[in-house]
């Protein structure tokens, strides 16, 4: 059987991230489009005062376009909003 240990990394940034995106969900509810969702973790983390940048492109190597995502949150934590519509 493997042993996996669970590590959460910057969990005070973790916490905070993650408080912001439920009150976001219970506050929009599930049937919002993804964009719409990306205004509204814009706006939370602004008034939370925590740093991001949105839609980071991630290259793979110098000459190589990577994937892109949501947000950097302090560069520390990728976050990648999905929506089902």
């Amino acid at each position: 059987m493997i042993r996996m240990t669970k590590i959460l990394y910057y969990p005070e940034l973790s916490y905070r991230v993650t408080g912001a995106l439920f009150k976001i969900h219970n506050k929009l509810g599930r049937y919002c489009k993804e964009k719409q969702y990306q205004d509204a973790v814009e706006m939370l983390l602004k008034q939370k005062g925590i740093t991001f940048e949105r839609e980071k492109k991630l290259p793979v190597s110098e000459n190589i376009e990577g994937n892109q995502v949501d947000f950097v949150i302090e560069d520390k934590v990728l976050l990648d909003c999905k929506a089902k519509v």
